[in-house]
């Protein structure tokens, strides 16, 4: 590589570091600062507990090169199917393409320089993980080693798509992505048939041991071996096989004679322009696109009262830029597979029983993640604040208005899982739970939706231009993640207490409406705070910039 690409990425590295360093002499930088190592302390502190006062062995090796390898199959998979060319940001558009520099320098530069933060992320992501391998430090080495991979595959398989493109008709090219997904929607519905026969654990299992999948997916065996391992020297040496196997389609990607950077101004400009119009109007993958003449009906939704005009435009504005759904199936994808389909991987028939606690999961797990970036309530609305300050509603309309699509989409969405679930196990469910999940799936939905913008008001913040984000932002992301755990809980908790004292005044009946009552009033009550946090938002100094 070129000395001063070599400079440029280490100084890239350098003036990252100086950044966060420099943001948590800030009140506000510490405290998120804090909180992200609060969190990080709770997670591997839990680890270790569960390991230590476990009484159940490791997972077997073949559940977990299963459990990891169709992790790392379905992400690869997102990643290679919607790669598109290299991205450069527009500095090094502007300094690096008219330099006397070959294209396999540049692109050598890039790989290294996005390297160490997908490694750094790759630790993080080891944290959570622990449990779920037979070592608990193998993870460190699997994951980040895997995501490295991951970004090399997409980076390989962009520049394979732009080779072939430039030699194929236009009308084949176009079809090649449609195919894709349609093979990858059959695969899934074969799967799903066979879990009606065998149970979804089994049927994932043998879609993973299909000789098929076993052929497309033979460069991720090194990643899920050495997740797997039993033995440090079994680390070790799968380690190597992985490293190697992330050097050699880095070399690939690096030595294609493929020029890549015309393509690459223009799929940077776009995706670019994307982040210029989410500093704009923050929102992100959510913000709005031009307007479409789809028919589809939206209610009027008369029952929110003079609240209603405003859930009908997000409603509205959600129409016009559908990918804020394509990343609402993203996570609720994820939640899916995390909570019921994993558990049951490799479980022989009869084996596991009625489905219960991981419908009680899915219904917290979804909300809470789903919530963070499905953001069609303030958070998008973050440069109308002035306008919807000036409409002639009381602050507790205008919350009531702005939270309800997003909490009633997450609820709708969980709902949806919820009979997928039941499905999925040929109706093997605990009926008892699965009633208190789909409950509970509408006020969990609003919770969290609305934790998300009562702490977005009193702490706003916006995607920076250039694609960067806001002192302490991975902090505040954890700071909100605790919070939101810890809401949920306390309103559990009280309606478990109140259902608990009403059931010695007469049974279930009583309960369940002590128990509701105290849920309704969270949900009132935050939706209040939401209210009061929004007439008190400062014009002048909160701008979130």
């Amino acid at each position: 590589m070129n000395p001063g690409l070599r400079y440029l990425a280490w100084a890239s590295v350098r003036g990252v570091w100086r950044r966060t360093f420099r943001r948590m002499r800030t009140t506000r930088g510490a405290l998120t600062t804090l909180a992200g190592a609060v969190f990080t302390v709770l997670i591997v502190g839990g680890q270790i507990t569960s390991l230590l006062m476990m009484n159940s062995p490791p997972p077997p090796h073949d559940t977990a090169v299963q459990t990891f390898g169709l992790f790392l199959f379905v992400f690869t998979l997102g990643g290679v199917v919607m790669s598109e060319a290299p991205f450069f940001w527009p500095p090094e558009v502007t300094f690096l393409f008219p330099a006397p520099l070959g294209r396999r320098e540049t692109m050598l530069y890039m790989l290294v320089s996005r390297a160490w933060g997908q490694a750094f992320a790759g630790l993080y992501f080891a944290l959570v993980s622990i449990r779920l391998a037979p070592l608990p430090y193998a993870p460190f080495v699997a994951v980040p080693l895997s995501i490295l991979f991951m970004q090399a595959a997409t980076t390989l398989t962009a520049q394979l798509r732009i080779g072939v493109g430039d030699r194929t008709p236009p009308a084949l090219r176009r079809l090649l992505k449609p195919l894709v997904i349609a093979g990858v929607l059959l695969a899934g519905l074969g799967v799903y048939r066979r879990a009606r026969v065998v149970g979804g654990g089994n049927a994932a299992a043998e879609f993973l041991a299909s000789p098929a999948l076993r052929i497309i997916s033979l460069p991720l065996r090194p990643f899920a071996e050495t997740f797997a391992a039993t033995t440090a020297a079994g680390v070790l040496a799968w380690g190597a096989v992985a490293a190697l196997t992330v050097g050699l389609t880095a070399a690939l990607a690096v030595q294609l004679p493929v020029d890549y950077r015309e393509r690459s101004l223009v799929s940077s400009e776009r995706r670019f322009a994307q982040l210029r119009r989410a500093r704009m109007r923050r929102g992100g993958a959510t913000v709005a696109g031009k307007p479409s003449h789809r028919r589809v009906p939206v209610p009027a939704l008369a029952f929110l009262g003079r609240a209603a005009p405003l859930a009908r435009r997000q409603l509205y504005e959600l129409g016009r830029g559908l990918n804020a759904l394509l990343l609402l199936a993203f996570f609720a994808a994820v939640s899916f597979f995390y909570t019921v389909v994993m558990p049951g991987l490799g479980a022989e028939p009869g084996e596991r029983g009625p489905l219960g606690t991981s419908l009680m999961a899915l219904v917290f797990v979804f909300p809470l993640l789903a919530s963070n970036s499905f953001n069609i309530d303030f958070r998008r609305d973050a440069d109308r604040m002035a306008y919807l300050r000036s409409l002639p509603l009381s602050p507790s309309a205008v919350a009531l208005g702005e939270i309800f699509t997003a909490a009633a989409i997450v609820a709708l969405v969980n709902l949806l899982m919820l009979a997928g679930a039941a499905a999925w196990e040929n109706g093997n469910v605990n009926p008892l739970l699965m009633t208190a999940a789909a409950v509970m799936a509408a006020p969990v939905a609003w919770l969290a939706v609305a934790m998300e913008n009562w702490l977005f008001l009193l702490f706003p913040f916006r995607v920076n231009g250039d694609g960067s984000v806001q002192s302490g932002f991975a902090g505040r992301q954890l700071f909100k993640m605790i919070l939101k755990l810890l809401t949920v809980g306390l309103i559990g908790a009280l309606a478990g207490g109140a259902a608990w004292l009403a059931s010695f005044a007469g049974g279930r009946v009583p309960a369940g409406i002590a128990a509701g009552l105290v849920v309704l009033g969270g949900c009132v009550g935050l939706t209040l705070m939401v209210g009061r946090a929004f007439h008190s938002f400062d014009l002048t100094v909160d701008a979130p910039d």
